[in-house]
């Protein structure tokens, strides 16, 4: 296990370690990010990040972002997602239209 400090534009430095699971079907963990609030209130057991927050006035785009950036290094540390928290870890990266 490794640990260490990342320099951003955030606020300085912030502490993550990688904990590789590794499994054969899936490189890498998979964020479901919902692009507006009503999906992701409908579907709020699979998705991971409400975007939707934005066009909802509720956060600014930087905010969101820095959001979205902190979720993407807990689970790069090692947080499960809504998906591998219910034990499921396959991705659909090749398929076409909506996939939730």
């Amino acid at each position: 296990m490794h640990t260490h400090n990342i320099k951003t534009n955030l606020s300085g430095e912030i502490e993550y370690s990688f904990h590789p699971d590794v499994h054969p079907l899936t490189p890498a963990p998979t964020l479901k990010i919902a692009t507006n609030s009503q999906l992701a209130e409908k579907k709020k057991t699979w998705i991971d990040f409400n975007a939707g927050v934005v066009a909802d006035g509720a956060c600014t785009l930087d905010e969101a972002g820095a959001d979205l950036y902190r979720l993407v290094l807990d689970v790069a540390s090692g947080k499960k997602t809504k998906a591998e928290e219910k034990g499921f870890r396959e991705i659909s990266i090749f398929k076409d239209g909506v996939v939730l």
